[in-house]
């Protein structure tokens, strides 16, 4: 029997002052995170215990100052032999490129060393207030995994059904593969809802490598914001459950709500890295991404689209630039956006002055023209250390400070932060 886990305190202060007048506190918070794992190993069994939980005090909220969280409390049995499994409790997952937590029974049974078949149901924790049990929603869903095969291919099938106050919020089925070889890496995921006949995501990613270290990659993730449900007809309404939407509405007009409120979003990434000498390395991006609008119903106005985003990205990196192991950046950004555009300077270092002591200062200059005609300065320095004892315990510190100069009709305002 082994047990291990970690204990941190993180405490974090954010103070803002405008044109050297008024200071105001805006952050004090004390965040507390537990994690501690006991496993149990036998000639035939596995057995893991599994507690993580954190927790904030916020010294400015009198009312409600306190927020405890459980973030994943099992236990997991799994024979070596065989390869079957099962867990029970508040746990996490991945089903459809998602991640999903919640309170429930998983359990994987392995047919070959090649299939396996997962099973799991319960109920999906909301991490904002989690601390107990969803009672309006509940789901079950499977995957069926199978790789490798062909030497380099993976995929699994998955299907998910959820339900709100007795009527369908989600039910999708979809499919993810994967290629890996030594220089080409692509996966592929579509996750497609039966109820409302519509795709929820699609996505694609592409990494090759090249001789003499070059490399590109391709990201193209579209998908419904947020994901396709049934619960997404709440928004905006002053109903809190949908029990309460069926008092005034059919179940035809719920989905019709919840399609009205759902957006299509797409982003796309196409960048590329160049080795240049020993230490130097130049890195390139373009991301293209857009939410589209929502149309008015229901009593909730409509959402505008946000149009085309464009961001552009360079860096320049070098590595044992002064000392052994350290690492500089240099970087330019342009943000194109609706609202405003944006340049950006970034100077980012990591320097490590001895073996378990490292800091890391940044530099970031932005300027930034809004839609509204106002100008925007703002200069950006940070600086975080971290020192590692006797490989047990570590101790982060970060400090920041940036001042902004807004411009508007001639007149001027300051702020620091």
């Amino acid at each position: 029997t082994t047990t291990f886990g970690s204990f941190s305190q993180f405490y974090r202060k954010d103070i803002s002052e405008t044109d050297d007048i008024d200071s105001l506190t805006t952050l004090s918070q004390l965040i507390t995170f537990l994690d501690l794992t006991t496993l149990h190993q036998t000639s035939g069994f596995d057995q893991r215990f599994q507690f993580t939980a954190d927790d904030t005090y916020d010294f400015l909220d009198e009312e409600d100052a306190n927020s405890f969280r459980f973030i994943e409390v099992y236990y997991d049995l799994s024979s070596r032999k065989k390869g079957t499994s099962g867990r029970i409790g508040r746990q996490a997952l991945r089903l459809g490129g998602i991640l999903k937590r919640f309170d429930g029974i998983s359990a994987g049974y392995q047919f070959t060393p090649n299939m396996r078949l997962n099973v799991l149901g319960g109920y999906p924790v909301d991490i904002v207030n989690n601390t107990s049990i969803n009672q309006h929603k509940s789901f079950y869903g499977l995957t069926f995994e199978i790789g490798t095969f062909l030497e380099h291919w993976d995929m699994n099938l998955f299907f998910f059904d959820q339900t709100i106050d007795g009527i369908d919020d989600q039910n999708s089925i979809g499919t993810e593969v994967r290629y890996n070889d030594r220089t080409t890496s692509i996966f592929g995921m579509i996750d497609y809802d039966l109820d409302f006949a519509e795709v929820n995501i699609l996505q694609l990613n592409a990494n090759l490598l090249f001789d003499r270290g070059r490399a590109v990659y391709m990201n193209a993730f579209m998908r419904k914001t947020p994901l396709l449900a049934a619960s997404n007809a709440l928004i905006g309404r002053p109903e809190e459950s949908i029990e309460e939407l069926k008092e005034n509405l059919s179940i035809e007009q719920i989905y019709q709500l919840a399609r009205d409120r759902t957006a299509d979003s797409a982003t796309i990434t196409i960048g590329g890295s160049q080795p240049i000498s020993e230490k130097f390395q130049t890195n390139a991006d373009i991301t293209f991404a857009r939410v589209d609008g929502t149309v008015a119903s229901g009593g909730v106005p409509e959402m505008p689209s946000t149009g085309t985003n464009y961001f552009l990205s360079a860096q320049i990196v070098g590595n044992n630039l002064i000392l052994k192991r350290d690492t500089g950046v240099l970087g330019l950004r342009y943000l194109d956006t609706r609202e405003s555009n944006t340049w950006s300077i970034i100077a980012n270092t990591r320097v490590p002055i001895s073996r378990n002591w490292r800091i890391n200062p940044r530099l970031q200059y932005d300027i930034r023209k809004i839609s509204d005609g106002r100008t925007q300065n703002k200069i950006r320095a940070l600086i975080k250390t971290d020192y590692r004892y006797l490989n047990k315990a570590r101790f982060d510190f970060e400090i920041g400070w940036d001042d902004t100069s807004d411009e508007i009709n001639g007149q001027s305002f300051n702020s620091n932060n």
